[in-house]
């Protein structure tokens, strides 16, 4: 039942995207273990990796769109000082529940 919920969810965004015209990633409770490929970071506004095993949020991706970011309960145990660095719109960020994360970037400041 959880997994069908998320799959709803998932095709509700998806609706959401084509008639808001705005372009979200969602990727939560699938599994991952790494940041996802994405070929057109630059686009994306909306970005959800919620419910997954991703230790380490690695790099700088190049997404200045991106609005909101939801990692909630996604493993994180640590982030690089210079992942937000091309996240200047960023309003959201959802890092709750990722018990093993202990210091945040200082970059974070500065958004």
């Amino acid at each position: 039942m959880t997994l069908f919920v998320k799959w709803l969810c998932g095709l509700h965004l998806i609706w959401e995207n084509k008639k808001r015209h705005s372009i979200r990633r969602v990727r939560a409770g699938i599994g991952l273990s790494e940041m996802p490929n994405v070929k057109n970071w630059e686009a994306v506004k909306r970005m959800s990796l919620c419910e997954n095993g991703i230790y380490l949020l690695l790099g700088s991706p190049k997404c200045p769109q991106v609005t909101t970011f939801l990692v909630k309960s996604a493993g994180v145990r640590s982030i690089s000082s210079e992942f937000f660095e091309y996240m200047q719109k960023l309003v959201v960020l959802d890092l709750s529940h990722n018990g093993d994360l202990s210091e945040l970037p200082n970059q974070l400041a500065s958004l």
